[in-house]
């Protein structure tokens, strides 16, 4: 079992050299396309690298594994894909579908050795399980270890002085209580996050995009939004500011609405390129979105931070954060 998962994660099916080499590639051959259109033509080539793994599959299926895929070139900066991400992507799929001998047949295509379905489940049955549900769970650790500490702190004996001094400021203004300043010191790293889930009123905010005649308040995309939103503790304002952004809302009488709807977040490029459905995108865009905001440094404005991953131009973030704060205008926290 240990040689079958380092075999998968040894054999790649993209690395960051191989982008490289397409990209300059695709420069060199299209200079006149700007860098928008440049970029799209390498995300075009990397999905058909997807896609052909895949062949075995339904279109919907493909579609489900090709996006698990996509995910992991974003997810935690990873610049290439290995048959371990394309397994993961595609072993559940395949059991729910009967296609166990079809997947067999891939894998032993991809590795010059034949691996029984059952062994390749059997690695994800227990100790990726586990990792998923530590990374999912991993804020609500965090903040148990931290409390705990600090308890242990602060009911042990100390010795030192009631009282520390902040250097080099005068002592009757920052004179700070020993256990308040290390209950701030423990809780330094695990600040507030930025944009946690809240639960608005929204009566105003829908009347307003009704006002727009935005495709956000037909059918069910509200309440799509909002939900996933909620999945990934995000601020639902700020999937509404970067469509705002983005699509300005998505008018109904917007050329090609109907599509733009499918992905207003622009995730994958755009909307013209990567066209599923609202909650497919919507979760990809709250997905990137979790990450870097967790990884936000303290010193650095959110919005700019965001900006340097999510879009190139600079201008991007002046956008959303005028109007994240706009749309507050717009609703009431409970």
């Amino acid at each position: 079992m240990f040689t079958l998962e380092h075999k998968l994660r040894d054999t790649k099916i993209i690395t960051a050299e191989d982008i490289e080499i397409l990209r300059g590639h695709i420069y060199s051959k299209n200079p006149e396309l700007s860098e928008s259109a440049k970029t799209k033509i390498i995300s075009k080539a990397i999905i058909k690298v997807f896609d052909r793994e895949y062949y075995w599959l339904e279109k919907s299926e493909r579609l489900q594994a090709r996006k698990t895929l996509l995910m992991a070139l974003i997810e935690d900066g990873k610049d290439d894909v290995n048959y371990f991400d394309a397994v993961e992507a595609a072993y559940s799929i395949a059991s729910h579908s009967e296609k166990e001998s079809e997947f067999e047949k891939w894998l032993e295509e991809a590795l010059d050795e034949s691996y029984s379905f059952d062994s390749v489940c059997h690695i994800f049955s227990r100790k990726y399980k586990l990792k998923k549900i530590a990374v999912k769970y991993k804020y609500a650790v965090i903040g148990v270890l931290l409390t705990f500490i600090y308890l242990i702190y602060y009911f042990m004996p100390h010795f030192t002085s009631d009282f520390i001094v902040v250097k080099d400021v005068s002592m009757d203004s920052y004179i700070i209580a020993e256990d308040e300043f290390y209950r701030e010191q423990l809780y330094l790293d695990y600040k507030q996050r930025y944009f946690p889930y809240k639960i608005y009123d929204y009566e105003h905010l829908k009347n307003y995009f009704k006002a727009l005649e935005s495709k956000l308040v037909e059918g069910e995309n509200f309440k799509i939004i909002v939900d996933t939103a909620r999945q990934y503790n995000l601020d639902p304002l700020l999937l509404f500011a970067i469509i705002g952004q983005e699509q300005s809302f998505v008018p109904s009488t917007t050329t090609y609405a109907n599509q733009i709807i499918n992905n207003p977040y622009n995730v994958f490029n755009s909307w013209e390129y990567y066209n599923t459905d609202l909650k497919d995108s919507t979760e990809i865009a709250s997905h990137l979105l979790d990450r870097i905001i967790s990884e936000c440094p303290i010193d650095e404005d959110i919005f700019e931070w965001m900006n340097m991953t999510y879009a190139e131009d600079d201008r991007w973030s002046e956008g959303v954060r005028r109007i994240y704060y706009r749309l507050n205008q717009y609703v009431e926290t409970y």
